[in-house]
């Protein structure tokens, strides 16, 4: 090949790739080339005036009104030629030079650009939706099923921070604001609808292509759920690895997740993440505003006070802020006392009873059937001012929700108490507090969703239980009672170390705790410690955590009466979390069966019937050492379950503490 056949292709392999480079361009990221077709074009037309204004100015010099015309036609021409006729005519006014051919051939670039880039702006969406579908088989995709103001915010968040093709499904519509901005593709065709495998060819996903992750937030669970069971059966028959999928779901049921998941036979989404709306804003309130931060305790972390909590509402986000309020709010020293008002309570706390006969038997949780916009309420409010610790609204409707909370707000400052009052819904949390400005706190947050701060805790703590292992594999295998008694501990007792000191203050539990940029700190995160520990002089507990050894001041100040009373602790909070979760005790006939089963197939348990959701060690701390030695007496073992509490408290408030130090380097 002679040097100028190599110079050709080259040429013309480099044309190639710029013209490939502004069809990419084109169909990618629309909004910046509205802005630049606009810039080109001015470009354009200032080159264009120089150009054929010297060309006719040379030409016609005798006649400059027909000059100024033939150069505004020119210009204007400009824009629908290759500028090939003119060249010569122009580098023989001004000069010849590479410098002069560039400017002018870089001028009617500009021009060509902004017709192209016009034209594909004004009829060209078909087109640009072909190359966009084109450029699926170049990079990870992120689908969303169901189109709403949420989901469309979480799908403009993941395309500013990953480097992904974002793809809507759904019947709702996406502006064209944010698809220019994002190059995303919008289907709400059947097939797209009933996610097929026809669907998954339609957008290059194959076996040993990129990962693709189903993201279900529609509004409707169960439709959410139909689309990740079709789509799995999709990915099955194309034959694409478990590991390069994954799912995010809301889902009537956070445990529907466990059959979603691959698992040795069970093929399914190599990483799976479910959450109910409603689970997710209650386990979001506690953690964020942890009820130990309204307690006090003494210098043995032993409570002085008790728990007294209001709620308004009993729909179905009262109703989990009930069994989360039971298993938060239990420590030693203190009774919790939770009192509800909801007008309609006779007519929807049927399921809930039958659901949990363990919670309502066994603590102190009283219901009026009465409006909180009532005198009835108020004169409550008024009454137990002095007591109430908490508050939480939770009527579903945001704009009654609004007037109860200010009135509330009102009544308990004519009482000269300033408490705040809490908010919740299915996608925020919004806290209200006398003379401060709102503060919300977005549920449905990408870094909640799709992030790993939230879990980090529970999934070091299921890792300790497990022994060795894949920390990540243990938790993705780990079934919904256990992934949700993982959380309850990590953030009970996290709540319970910031409340007692046994952290720094610049590592507070919002670090940990994904995705709300509007999180305000408690009223007690203004000092290191609380009062009462600084009131008793116990000024160790101040700092000994105020070196770095966080750890090593952990094993040394939770030993001792301090040790027994987080034990204690640990044991109510672990009953709570057991009623909140359907668990009722055992009776002495049912252990007697339980003992009968057990020695016929050592395997059985005791204490605890998983099918009946029956436990024995649902007793007293201190009858936990006669329940010990009754069941060393049948299986030969040497169990100690009060000695199991103050490990659990030792090991978990360890594991807090390291990943506090990790999160802080």
């Amino acid at each position: 090949m002679t040097s100028v056949d190599m110079s050709s292709v080259v040429i013309i392999l480099v044309a190639a790739a710029v013209f490939l480079a502004l069809i990419v361009w084109f169909t990618v990221d629309v909004r910046h080339v509205k802005k630049w077709t606009g810039i080109s074009f001015l470009i354009a037309i200032a080159g264009g005036l120089i150009i054929y204004g010297a060309i006719d100015a040379d030409q016609f010099k005798d006649m400059p009104v027909i000059a100024v015309l033939r150069t505004v036609v020119h210009v204007g021409r400009m824009f629908g030629n290759a500028g090939d006729g003119s060249h010569d005519a122009f580098v023989g006014i001004v000069g010849d030079s590479i410098f002069t051919s560039m400017f002018y051939w870089l001028v009617h670039f500009f021009a060509y650009y902004s017709v192209v880039s016009a034209l594909v702006l004004a009829i060209g969406k078909d087109i640009v939706k072909i190359f966009r579908t084109w450029l699926l088989r170049f990079r990870d995709i992120e689908l969303i099923y169901g189109i709403n103001d949420d989901s469309i915010r979480l799908g403009e968040t993941l395309a500013r921070n990953r480097h992904i093709s974002l793809v809507f499904v759904g019947t709702g519509s996406v502006p064209d604001s944010l698809v220019n901005r994002t190059g995303a593709l919008v289907y709400d065709d059947p097939e797209a609808m009933n996610a097929g495998p026809s669907f998954l060819k339609r957008m290059s996903v194959k076996k040993g292509t990129g990962k693709i992750r189903i993201s279900a937030l529609s509004m409707d669970d169960e439709a959410n759920y139909s689309y990740a069971v079709r789509m799995r059966s999709s990915l099955k028959e194309k034959d694409i690895s478990p590991s390069n999928t994954e799912l995010v779901m809301f889902a009537r049921a956070a445990s529907l997740g466990n059959e979603l998941q691959n698992f040795e036979d069970n093929y399914g989404y190599g990483s799976v993440k479910v959450f109910d709306r409603r689970e997710l804003a209650s386990r979001l309130l506690f953690r964020e505003h942890p009820i130990a931060d309204v307690i006090n305790f003494d210098d043995k972390g032993r409570a002085i006070e008790n728990a007294h909590i209001l709620m308004v509402g009993f729909g179905n986000i009262g109703q989990e802020m009930l069994r989360r309020i039971v298993a938060s709010g239990q420590f030693e020293g203190s009774t919790l006392h939770v009192h509800i008002f909801d007008p309609a309570i006779d007519k929807i706390d049927g399921y809930f009873k039958a659901r949990y006969p363990g919670l309502l038997d066994n603590y102190d949780i009283s219901f009026k059937a009465a409006d909180a916009r009532s005198s009835i309420y108020t004169e409550y409010v008024r009454e137990e001012a002095e007591n109430l610790k908490y508050i939480i609204i939770a009527t579903g409707n945001e704009s009654v929700g609004n007037e109860i909370a200010y009135g509330t707000i009102d009544i308990l400052a004519s009482c000269s108490i300033y408490l705040p009052v809490y908010q919740c819904y299915y996608d925020k949390i919004i806290r209200n507090h006398y003379k401060d400005e709102c503060i919300v706190t977005k549920v449905i947050d990408d870094e909640i969703l799709y992030g790993t701060k939230l879990d980090a805790i529970s999934k070091e703590i299921n890792h300790f239980y497990y022994g060795e292992g894949d920390a990540d594999e243990q938790w993705k295998r780990c079934d919904y009672f256990s992934r949700m008694s993982c959380n309850a501990s990590a953030d009970y007792l996290l709540g319970l170390m910031n409340r007692l000191g046994l952290m720094p203050a610049s590592t507070k539990s919002e670090k940990l705790v994904a995705g709300s940029s509007s999180i305000k700190p408690n009223e007690s995160e203004d000092e290191s410690i609380p009062s009462k520990f600084m009131e008793s002089g116990d000024e160790s507990l101040a700092y000994k955590t105020s070196n770095c050894e966080i750890s090593n001041t952990i094993s040394d100040i939770i030993s001792g009466e301090f040790l027994e009373n987080l034990a204690k602790s640990e044991h109510l909070r672990w009953m709570g979390f057991h009623y909140s979760m359907g668990y009722q005790p055992m009776t002495k006939k049912q252990i007697d069966e339980r003992v009968r089963l057990y020695q016929k197939d050592s395997s059985v348990r005791i204490l605890k019937d998983v099918e009946h959701k029956r436990h024995g060690c649902l007793v007293p701390w201190d009858d936990l050492d006669e329940l010990s030695d009754f069941e060393n007496s049948y299986t030969g073992k040497n169990v100690d379950y009060k000695q199991m509490d103050r490990e659990n408290v030792k090991a978990v408030c360890k594991i807090i503490s390291q990943m506090i130090d990790k999160n802080a380097t």
